[in-house]
């Protein structure tokens, strides 16, 4: 915030940092940092300690893209490795993509198809659990797509062999579609493995029964919705809940909302 306020040479701003995994906002007023005089809020608890007003959302540009029980298009909060860089770094993803994904995706239209996981760190420990340690050890030569290593153990799901554990201790990463790797296909920021990215935003706009041109549309639409809704919250320290699309509103303060943003009427 500080350096944006440098930078543009302004003395009031609201400023938006747009990362891999979060976006955070800050105000600069009278050429200064706001603080939170009242002591900044730590989850759900206010604290005594003074500092830079700042409000931080889980989104960013490897959030993780995901489709709902209605179909609907979601981003985050959760944090992936984008497949574009996966494949860079993994050549053998990128053959899996071109080799094997079709026909998996005739057996069982899932995404699950197009997530990847991969050791992040090596254990520090013994592992007890011996489903978790065939994981890892089927891991220590690269990546997997999730589907692969259920087939392999025989399970129908991560939970049968404690993968949300693996994943919060940092032992196991996952990778799978991300906005970073819609900007491959796109050509907007394109440094990584832009093949390997089409492939993954190909098969993700047919689960979502689009072209990927409109799966990049919406994802950049929701993204504007998500963020501006976030900085109404963050200025009036009201919370703003957006409505499902299916749900008519009736909140004035919504209407006026999408009318800036879209203005239909």
């Amino acid at each position: 915030a500080i350096g944006a306020k440098y930078l543009s040479e302004i003395d009031k701003a609201l400023v938006i940092d747009i990362g891999g995994t979060t976006t955070d906002l800050a105000i600069i007023d009278q050429d200064r940092l706001k603080i939170n005089e009242g002591g900044t809020i730590v989850g759900k608890y206010n604290t005594a300690v003074r500092a830079a007003d700042v409000r931080s959302i889980g989104l960013g540009g490897d959030s993780l893209l995901s489709l709902n029980v209605e179909n609907r298009l979601t981003i985050g909060p959760q944090r992936v490795t984008p497949v574009a860089y996966l494949a860079q770094s993994a050549p053998q993803i990128k053959d899996y993509l071109e080799r094997e994904l079709p026909a998996r995706m005739r057996k069982r239209f899932s995404r699950d198809n197009f997530e990847f996981w991969f050791i992040q760190n090596k254990p520090q420990r013994v592992i007890t659990n011996d489903r978790s340690r065939e994981v890892v050890n089927l891991l220590e030569n690269g990546p997997l797509a999730l589907t692969k290593i259920l087939d392999e153990l025989q399970i129908f799901h991560p939970l049968q062999f404690n993968g949300q554990e693996l994943i919060r201790q940092g032992i196991i990463g996952r990778s799978s579609i991300t906005p970073t790797d819609l900007l491959h296909v796109t050509g907007d920021f394109s440094p990584w493995d832009v093949e390997s990215a089409s492939i993954v935003v190909d098969w993700f706009a047919r689960m979502a029964s689009i072209e990927a041109e409109e799966l990049a549309h919406r994802v950049r639409e929701l993204m504007a919705e998500t963020i501006t809704g976030e900085i109404i919250s963050f200025i009036t320290k009201i919370p703003f809940t957006r409505l499902p699309e299916y749900a008519p509103s009736t909140a004035l303060g919504q209407w006026l909302v999408e009318e800036s943003l879209y203005q239909k009427n």
